[in-house]
C-alpha cells in the first residue's frame, strides 16, 4: 500500500505545470498584492473584456491620492499574459509592463492611459465599464479606439469592436477629465456668500444657478478660462451643467451663513403737523433688539414706536435691528412736519388740506376728499404760473419753485375755492 501512495505522487508532482496556471490566469480576477487589495482607491474604474461564450477578462485603473505615475507596490499589481489563444486585457503607462491594477494620484488634470489588449481572436468583443459612479458626475471619461478613430462616452454602455489576431495591441487609451471644484464661501454679517467654481482641463459646460425657487440666477459658459464667482444670500442653489453632446448634470449647493435681518418699517404718514403722532411699525418682530433714531435728538428702544415732532422741518427716522447672531441692518425714512401757520384769504381752511413750503418747493396734501379739482399757483403780481387737476382723493404733490418770494396757492373746487400765501427761500 505504500508503495503504490508513493508512486502515485511520484506521477503527480511530475505532470507539466504550464497549461494548469495558464487556466487559473483566466478563470480568476485579477489578484492585487495584500496591500493593494485592503487600500480603498478615492475613483475606480474597472474595464471588462467580453469575449467567444462567456470569456471574460479585466483590468482597473485606479486614483489615490498618496500614488505617483510610477509602479508602486502598495497599489499596483502586474498583468500576467493569458494562455495563448486568449485574450488579454491591460494597461501601461509608457513602459513595456503590464498592469492589472494601475493605480495613479488623484485626478485633478486630464490624464490618458494607455490600455492594450492583446486580442488572439478574430471575432467580436465588448468592453464594459464598472465604478463610474465613483467618479463625480462632472468627471467625462471616454474611450478610443484608434484602430478606427472612435472616441466613446463610458457613461453611454458597453463598446463592441471586432478584432484579428493580428491587430496592434496598442489598441484603446482610457481619457479622464477632472472634475469640476465646486466651493461654497459662507455668508456673514457684514458680506453675501458666494459660489465659486472652476473647471479644470478641456471640459466645457453650459451651465445655470438657480435659485430655491427655480430661477436662474446666474448662467453662462464654465471651463478653464472661464471660471464662476458670484455673490448670494445664504440658502440652498442648484447647479446645472450641459455639454455640447446633451449630457447633463445637477448639482446643489449649499451656501451657509446668517441671513441679513431686515429693518425696513412704515410710518403712518410721511407728512404731520407739529405735535402730531406718528406711528412706526418694523416689517419684521422677533429680533433681539430695536433702536429707533428720530432724527431730532430723540430715541426709543421698542419694537414699535410712536413719535411726536416740536419743531417743522424734514428728519430722517431711522430703525436698527441686531438679531440673535449680533447681526445688524438700518433702513430709513424722511418725514416732513409743518407748522399750522396757515394764511386764509378767503375762508378756513378746510378739513383734509394741508399746504407748506419747504426749500424751493410748495407741498399740497389732501388726505380725504375734499371737492377740490385744481390746484393754481399765482406769483406775486398775480400771473397764473402752475396749474394742475387732482383727482378725487389722495392726492399728494411736491412743486418745484425756481425764484424766491411769496406765492398764492389756491385750491378750486367746484363751489368752493381756498387761497393761502406761502414763501419761498430759494437762495
Amino acid at each position: 500500500m505504500r508503495l503504490y501512495l508513493s508512486l502515485l505522487f511520484l506521477c503527480l508532482i511530475s505532470l507539466p505545470t504550464k497549461k494548469v496556471i495558464a487556466q487559473s490566469i483566466i478563470a480568476l480576477p485579477i489578484q492585487p498584492n495584500a496591500f493593494s487589495q485592503a487600500i480603498k482607491a478615492d475613483n475606480t474604474l474597472k474595464m471588462i473584456l467580453h469575449y467567444g461564450t462567456g470569456g471574460l477578462d479585466e483590468t482597473r485603473v485606479d486614483f489615490n491620492t498618496d500614488a505617483t505615475t510610477g509602479f508602486d507596490n502598495l497599489y499596483d499589481a502586474n498583468k500576467p499574459g493569458s494562455a495563448p489563444g486568449v485574450p488579454t486585457l491591460y494597461t501601461t503607462m509608457g513602459t513595456n509592463l503590464w498592469y492589472g491594477i494601475n493605480t495613479l494620484p488623484s485626478l485633478t488634470d486630464v490624464t490618458t492611459v494607455p490600455m492594450g489588449l492583446r486580442p488572439d481572436m478574430n471575432t467580436t468583443m465588448s468592453l464594459t465599464a464598472e465604478g463610474i459612479n465613483t467618479f463625480d458626475p462632472t468627471t467625462f471619461l471616454f474611450l478610443q479606439d484608434k484602430k478606427i478613430n472612435i472616441w466613446k462616452d463610458l457613461r453611454e454602455g458597453a463598446y463592441s469592436f471586432t478584432t484579428a489576431t493580428n491587430d496592434n495591441q496598442a489598441r484603446f487609451v482610457l481619457h479622464f477629465t477632472p472634475p469640476a471644484i465646486i466651493n461654497a464661501i459662507s455668508a456673514s454679517c457684514t458680506s453675501l456668500g458666494s459660489i465659486e467654481i472652476q473647471q479644470p482641463g478641456s471640459a466645457s459646460w453650459n451651465y445655470s444657478i438657480m435659485d430655491d425657487a427655480n430661477q436662474s440666477i446666474h448662467s453662462g459658459t464654465l471651463n478653464v478660462t472661464s471660471p464662476v464667482s458670484i455673490s448670494v444670500l445664504p440658502g440652498v442653489y442648484q447647479l446645472l451643467l450641459s455639454d455640447q453632446n446633451g449630457y447633463t448634470v445637477m448639482k446643489n449647493i449649499q451656501v451657509n451663513g446668517p441671513l441679513a435681518p431686515s429693518s425696513s418699517f412704515t410710518a403712518d404718514t410721511l407728512i404731520a403737523q407739529v405735535g402730531q403722532q406718528i406711528i412706526f411699525n418694523p416689517a419684521v418682530t422677533g429680533y433681539s433688539s430695536y433702536l429707533w433714531n428720530f432724527g431730532d435728538s430723540n430715541y426709543a428702544q421698542t419694537t414699535d414706536a410712536s413719535h411726536p415732532f416740536d419743531t417743522a422741518g424734514v428728519y430722517t427716522v431711522q430703525l436698527t435691528v441686531t438679531d440673535s447672531a449680533g447681526c445688524q441692518s438700518s433702513s430709513s425714512v424722511v418725514v416732513t412736519i409743518v407748522s399750522k401757520q396757515y394764511t386764509a384769504l378767503l375762508e378756513e381752511e378746510p378739513s383734509g388740506i394741508k399746504i407748506w413750503s419747504h426749500e424751493k418747493s410748495i407741498f399740497v396734501s389732501l388726505d380725504k376728499p375734499t371737492g377740490i379739482t385744481f390746484i393754481q399757483i399765482y406769483n406775486v403780481v398775480g400771473t397764473l404760473i402752475h396749474q394742475v387737476k387732482l383727482p378725487a382723493n389722495d392726492f399728494k404733490q411736491e412743486i418745484p419753485i425756481n425764484e424766491t418770494g411769496y406765492y398764492l396757492v389756491g385750491m378750486i373746487g367746484k363751489d368752493r375755492r381756498f387761497y393761502q400765501k406761502v414763501f419761498i427761500n430759494n437762495l
